[in-house]
């Protein structure tokens, strides 16, 4: 059993090989009828309606959150968010296709809302999306496709757009694809006591351009480059940093951020109906941030119906140049945020997916730990059927 050439997008190239059954060959297809063909395309339909839910369950301390009784110590980052997300896809005569997503955050905290400590700890606060991708087949080769996107929650309003255009070359062996993407979010600012002292702006400007091709009948290869400039307002209005004259002084983020990220990424199909799948990211910025993160997918299909996955993602980076434990109360900049201190981490994860004629169940299970003491464990499940 091989792979057509053709196609060449990877993960239904890989999503092929483990369902196409064996012995197909191309003088067994069926003969085309003289009613399918005059029969037009329907004006709107529906084709597959996707509800998933996400649980995840994080515990940790870092220096940015003052959840704790001494403020010269790294405070509670405890964190549980439970996730419901509806997806829907739809085609719309020949050339238009729709895909909306509507994630719903369910979030109770620890340290999120902890300048307050003594009210707002722990409490819950709610946060919800909406998307929509757009695609436009412009010609036989040629998709044009564009993303509007807003988001709501306690501290933060965000609209964004993106635009795309997806080319296939050589014959449909390789596709070259750009996008643009515009965002701009409305944060709330804080003062140490808890009150809000007004809102400010933050812009993020995103290009991409990527290159998937065709190495063999059971390879797939892509490259990936993304540059992201932020400016405004880059921290998320209530992190704090412990004083080295006692007590705590609000984070300083820098106003600016160029970021520079780099992915490749290979499909190999088995042929014991199986996929691997590996990536590798270079990641840069100019706030001395050099990460680096590879991961590895192994997928299985062991009875027709049933598929599962196994993986595992390991991530390094240096520090931002301006983070640290303790800063003087004159600092211009300063951060104690965990995320972009130096850390190693770790992800390993398990997947399974059931298909039951047009009805598809999907769960899953994430361990993240990182060297820095933050542990998350993530549960997924989803139920989708196609029209």
């Amino acid at each position: 059993m091989r792979l057509p050439v053709s196609r060449w997008r990877p993960v239904l190239a890989v999503l092929a090989a483990l369902a196409t059954p064996a012995g197909t060959a191309a003088d067994e297809a069926p003969v085309d009828r003289d009613e399918d063909i005059l029969e037009a395309a329907p004006p709107f339909q529906i084709e597959e309606v996707r509800v998933s839910t996400m649980a995840l369950e994080q515990t940790g301390h870092g220096y940015q959150s003052d959840a704790t009784r001494d403020p010269q110590a790294p405070g509670a980052e405890d964190l549980v968010i439970v996730e419901p997300i509806l997806h829907v896809a739809a085609q719309q005569g020949e050339r238009l296709h729709h895909e909306l997503w509507v994630p719903l955050d369910v979030v109770s905290s620890a340290s999120a809302d902890a300048i307050d400590v003594t009210s707002s700890a722990s409490r819950v606060s709610e946060a919800g999306s909406i998307e929509l991708d757009t695609s436009w087949r412009a010609a036989a080769d040629t998709t044009v496709s564009l993303h509007p996107k807003f988001h709501a929650e306690e501290q933060t309003r965000g609209w964004g757009l993106g635009l795309g255009v997806t080319q296939a070359l050589a014959d449909d062996n390789a596709v070259l694809a750009a996008s643009f993407h515009e965002k701009l979010d409305w944060v709330d600012r804080f003062y140490l006591d808890g009150d809000r002292r007004g809102r400010e702006l933050r812009a993020t400007m995103n290009a991409n351009v990527a290159l998937t091709q065709v190495l063999t009948a059971t390879t797939i290869a892509g490259l990936n480059y993304g540059l992201t400039l932020q400016r405004g307002e880059l921290g998320n209005g209530w992190n704090t940093v412990p004083s080295t004259m006692g007590g705590r002084d609000l984070e300083r983020a820098l106003p600016t951020r160029w970021r520079h990220a780099l992915v490749a990424r290979v499909a190999q199909w088995l042929p014991w109906s199986g996929a691997l799948r590996a990536s590798y990211r270079f990641y840069l910025d100019d706030w001395s941030i050099r990460a680096h993160s590879a991961e590895v997918v192994l997928e299985q299909r062991l009875v027709p119906a049933l598929t599962v996955a196994a993986s595992a993602r390991v991530h390094t980076q240096t520090a931002a140049r301006f983070w640290g434990d303790r800063f003087a109360p004159d600092s211009q900049r300063r951060t104690g945020d965990s995320d972009l201190a130096a850390l190693d981490a770790l992800t390993v994860g398990l997947r399974a997916a059931l298909e039951l004629g047009d009805w598809r169940v999907d769960a899953g299970y994430e361990r993240y730990s990182r060297s820095n003491g933050l542990r998350a464990n993530i549960a997924t499940c989803s139920l989708g059927a196609r029209f």
